[in-house]
């Protein structure tokens, strides 16, 4: 008999934690990062009825890989007269919501014990992946909900409860999963291998025909509505500039990334590598063994692109910790001794999460968004609120505004491949086009210098501040105002 008390221990105090984490991080806008910035600026653009924003045009600088529906939720809810922050923070509680109550759905119809399937479910979320994605502002963990629900379903259709009723809902949420992340796809890949190796591979088939369709439909309809640039844009952008070499290396990129994240995730995956290595050839027609194995393999892929970070881990590790626990639930592996591992695991990440943020409430960059949001508000209320150009978009998104560049990245990705993109912020720069320039790179030293040439080009600088002259510093922020002649 196997003994998960030591799990619903780590999982209460985890679930604990992460409502402690939830309020010493919101206010404080200590997970709020570049990357939310970019989020929170193209849902502003979608908000304002710009759909994918042209790559060099007069409102400033494109460029995204991100698909749609995210932006589309954010923009909804900030139409309904939310923040931009507070409604990207509301997507990702509801989307952890829906991650742990859809993931004890998949257990529990699988037949695993409810407390072992809560405990499991709530501990999803405890690696880093799962709480950066819980705690800032960005699109990871709707595509995984959605996928995890989409899952649940799919063990209806295998078992022939109401097949057709579970195959259309698993098709529309698989199909919203794509609209959300395009490597969502790894989970309709899962539903039909399982379905497939069942006995059910018209099903599996079917299935997959209607996600395809319905998210076609979706990316079709977004791209007219855009005008044609949501493909002009993911062209552009969706590789990141990968090359062959980035593809060889993907693998090696994987296992940097998770050798060097919180001791749950070791943890997780050291089980995962053991319970495939000691399994036997029954595990092949079981639903938690395609899921974990198609988004290993999605997140393997993933990597190839430049700039992947641990972010994307969250559907992999919730995935495989599922596995892990259904192989404890079926007497695959030693049952205490895995929980403890488990459990032991959770509790030394919950202690370094918090660690963490302690840390980061800490950190100037964070500490220094209030008075630089201040700062351009009193620029507003002089008259001077004219367009705000910054290397981290969330300003002016985060007072919803919108900014003249979304995403550093990728400017900095089209503007190696196309001169026209650098000579147009010279000219933007040289007319004092900006009511304000606000760099997160430190301009006063050489290492922030550097970053800004490499982002923006060897002359930005020196174009900079023959127009603009250095008016305030909120440490790490810089803000430059233009030189009255």
């Amino acid at each position: 008999m196997v003994s998960w008390r030591s799990l619903y221990a780590s999982a209460l105090l985890f679930a604990a934690f992460c409502v402690a984490a939830l309020a010493l991080t919101v206010p404080s806008h200590a997970m709020v990062d570049m990357v939310s910035g970019t989020w929170t600026a193209l849902a502003i653009d979608v908000r304002d009825g710009v759909w994918y924003r042209p790559l060099l045009g007069p409102d400033g600088y494109g460029g995204t890989r991100y698909f749609p529906l995210w932006l589309i939720l954010d923009a909804g809810l900030m139409r309904l007269g939310l923040s931009p922050l507070a409604a990207g923070h509301a997507i990702s509680l509801v989307s952890a919501l829906a991650l742990v109550v859809g993931a004890r759905r998949l257990l529990r119809s699988l037949e695993v014990p409810p407390g072992a399937a809560w405990s499991l479910a709530m501990l999803t979320l405890c690696t880093s992946a799962g709480m950066l994605a819980l705690t800032t502002v960005r699109g990871d963990l709707l595509p995984a909900a959605l996928s995890m629900w989409g899952l649940a379903c799919t063990v209806a259709i295998v078992r022939d409860r109401r097949p057709a009723q579970a195959l259309a809902v698993a098709a529309a949420l698989f199909s919203l999963a794509i609209f959300a992340k395009p490597t969502s796809i790894y989970a309709v890949a899962a539903a039909v291998a399982v379905l497939a190796v069942n006995g059910r591979a018209s099903r599996g088939w079917t299935l997959a025909g209607l996600a395809a369709a319905l998210a076609a439909a979706m990316v079709l309809a977004v791209n007219v509505a855009s005008g044609g640039r949501m493909f002009e844009t993911l062209r552009a952008c969706a590789s990141s500039g990968a090359t062959f070499w980035n593809i060889v290396h993907a693998p090696l990129a994987f296992l940097y990334t998770l050798a060097h994240q919180d001791p749950m995730t070791s943890v997780i995956v050291a089980l995962f590598v053991a319970a495939l290595c000691l399994a036997q050839k029954e595990i092949w027609h079981e639903l938690p063994t395609w899921a974990a194995v198609a988004s290993l393999a999605a997140l393997v892929a993933v990597n190839a692109s430049p700039g992947i970070d641990f972010n994307h881990d969250v559907d992999f590790l919730a995935f495989a910790l599922l596995f892990v626990g259904f192989q404890v639930a079926r007497n695959r592996l030693p049952g205490s001794l895995t929980t403890l591992a488990l459990a032991a695991a959770a509790t030394l990440s919950i202690v370094l999460f918090f660690y963490n943020v302690r840390e980061l409430r800490r950190l100037g960059q964070q500490a220094s968004i209030e008075p630089v949001r201040a700062y351009l508000r009193e620029l507003d209320g002089a008259g001077d609120g004219g367009p705000v150009s910054s290397d981290n978009a969330l300003f002016p998104s985060v007072d919803g505004r919108r900014s003249s560049l979304v995403d550093p990245f990728m400017f900095q990705l089209l503007r190696r491949r196309d001169a026209r993109f650098e000579r147009d912020l010279e000219s933007r720069l040289t007319s004092q086009r900006f009511s304000a320039i606000v760099l997160q790179a430190d301009s006063q030293t050489d290492v922030g210098r550097a970053i800004l040439a490499d982002l923006f080009g060897d002359r930005f600088m020196s174009t900079l501040e023959s127009q603009y002259a250095l008016a305030k510093r909120f440490p790490p922020y810089s803000i430059y105002r233009p030189i009255v002649r």
